[in-house]
């Protein structure tokens, strides 16, 4: 069986990263590795011929990805959609099925956790995906969408998988960039797929919680060392878990000194001081944890459960060993008002990190915050939005939308543009590809929450591109 992995085309051209779970748009320059394709092509017999066109990264258009796929000749087709860009998405799905019409046609994506998109799509595919580590291709069935698998009440208790010759050399591309690598080529490894905890503003507290074998994980660290990269993206969503099978990872990790660049997400309650030593040793360099709001108490109504004290060791115990940290905060939470933002902003400025990424909480597909923003009548059945605020912003809140978009500017301006910030920066940089990964993040994040005007000169730019 020939297989075609689709990652679909976007006009007018945009950094859309398209996944089981949310789809984002780039804040920055950065575009990530399509993971879940990854992850996928672990499901191919390895007999199987993989053909992957990502026509975000490629920067083709529709003919051109048409043509790609023609040449190819599949037997099987997967395409990614998204809620962001449903409406292309969705004819593009059509398209597929009217050109290749004897392909078994599957799709997956954020927005096919609602009944309705879901209901649209199914006419024309044969199947929608629900994660990328359980289907089974030789066997369909079992990967078509079921409303049961985002309820089941033991969702949240671990499953042990196995995801056994993933296809890295079928997904290393010059345009791929993680934010925080310390050099260009990257590629991504799983521990565990999905995540244990179910904050309720979050979309994955609707997926279940996989993990994986840390002498698997080693054999493919083996392979990727193979292929020359030196750097390595964790996508687990929190990192950390289950915890014995993670320290005896770390623990090879170190014994075989494959002196990988790494970094993760990773959830405040997963800290343990000798859980952090070994991640250093093993040579992590960045965490991303989920912060939120200065106000923790208030985000127990959403059922996020984080002490005071395990985030302020967290945060002191990296700094003093070295672990650079990005912090994730959301505002327009339902409890917001301007001073809770406005608390939220300064914290962030005091509290030593290295890096802020500013989301608008979203009414993203499956959320709870959807079904408040459509029973306060903010939105419609059909309506989509992104966490970055670019298609238009729902309040949930006591803010205005434009109050949103315009405190998470100013989020942005008052963390980036610190003069001292900018110099605790360049004596951080360890090399000339580190350097220009973080300059040209730096330009486009500037650039995108509308710094000093700039993001006019932004759009006009992409308009004369798209010509």
């Amino acid at each position: 069986m020939r297989v075609s992995f689709i990652n679909p085309p976007i006009f007018p051209y945009r950094k859309i990263m398209r996944n089981f779970d949310c789809a984002t748009e780039s804040k920055g320059n950065y575009l990530y590795q399509p993971y879940d394709f990854l992850l996928l092509s672990a499901r191919l017999p390895a007999s199987w011929p993989l053909h992957f066109c990502d026509a975000i990264a490629l920067k083709i258009n529709e003919e051109e990805c048409l043509k790609q796929i023609s040449n190819f000749k599949p037997d099987i087709i997967v395409c990614a959609v998204a809620a962001t860009n449903w409406q292309q998405d969705l004819n593009f799905v059509k398209t597929l099925r009217e050109e290749f019409p004897k392909s078994t046609l599957y799709v997956f994506g954020d927005i096919l956790i609602e009944k309705g998109p879901a209901e649209i799509i199914q006419k024309f595919v044969n199947g929608i995906l629900t994660s990328p580590v359980i289907i089974d291709f030789e066997v369909p069935q079992e990967g078509l969408r079921s409303d049961e698998f985002y309820e089941r009440v033991n969702l949240k208790a671990p499953q042990k998988i196995e995801l056994k010759n993933i296809r890295h050399d079928t997904f290393i591309h010059k345009a791929y960039r993680w934010p925080f690598a310390r050099y260009y080529q990257y590629t991504t490894i799983f521990t565990a797929w999905g995540c244990p905890y179910s904050c309720s503003y979050c979309i994955m507290s609707k997926f279940p919680n996989y993990w994986r074998d840390s002498q698997e994980i080693i054999e493919e660290m083996e392979q990727v060392k193979k292929l020359g990269i030196r750097e390595i993206y964790i996508g687990d969503r929190s990192f950390g878990l289950p915890y014995n099978n993670v320290v005896a990872l770390l623990d090879k990790m170190i014994e075989k000194k494959f002196h990988f660049s790494w970094s993760t997400y990773f959830h405040p309650n997963q800290y343990r001081p000798e859980l952090l030593d070994k991640m250093k040793q093993s040579g992590c360099h960045t965490i991303i944890i989920g912060i939120e709001s200065k106000d923790q108490t208030s985000l127990k109504d959403y059922s996020r459960h984080v002490r005071q004290d395990q985030m302020s060791s967290l945060l002191e115990h990296a700094k003093r060993i070295g672990i650079e940290v990005c912090g994730d905060f959301i505002i327009g939470l339902p409890h917001d008002d301007r001073k809770s933002v406005e608390e939220t902003i300064r914290y962030s400025q005091k509290i030593g990190i290295d890096f802020a990424s500013f989301n608008v909480a979203t009414p993203l597909a499956g959320s709870d915050i959807r079904k408040l923003a459509i029973s306060m009548g903010k939105m419609k059945e059909d309506d989509q939005f992104d966490s970055l605020g670019k298609n238009a912003v729902v309040s949930v809140s006591n803010l205005s939308e434009e109050e949103i978009i315009e405190l998470r500017n100013s989020a942005v301006q008052g963390f980036y543009a610190r003069p001292s910030y900018i110099l605790k920066r360049v004596f951080k940089i360890r090399g000339y590809q580190h350097f220009m990964i973080q300059f040209q993040e730096a330009i486009q994040i500037l650039l995108k929450a509308n710094i000093l005007g700039l993001q006019s000169l932004l759009l006009l730019r992409e308009k004369i591109k798209n010509k």
